[in-house]
């Protein structure tokens, strides 16, 4: 059976990481359209105090208060995308932009 876990949008391993000062330490994924589009306005080096996360409810954890740096921005990237089809066992692969709707 597998295990409970907060959805990947969630802020409660990035506040436990602050609280307790890591360093060099990573976070796949905190969805966040108005951080991202605040990313791109500011760009690339600049510094920013953010609110990241909190937005969808209490299961995407509190919001976090951080001061931030934009590393890098950029609108062309992809993910792949597995589909497989009802009629056949084969899978497909198919490489398609991903678009921010902020």
């Amino acid at each position: 059976m597998p295990a409970a876990a907060p959805p990947p949008i969630s802020t409660f391993i990035l506040k436990a990481l602050l609280d307790r000062k890591v360093k060099d330490a990573a976070i796949a994924m905190i969805w966040d359209p108005g951080a991202v589009k605040l990313a791109f306005e500011v760009g690339e080096g600049a510094e920013l105090d953010i609110r990241l996360g909190g937005k969808l409810g209490p299961q995407s954890g509190p919001p976090v208060d951080a001061r931030a740096k934009v590393l890098k921005v950029g609108k062309e990237r992809h993910h792949r995308v597995r589909r497989r089809s009802a009629r056949a066992s084969t899978r497909s692969a198919t490489r398609r932009p991903c678009r921010s709707r902020a």
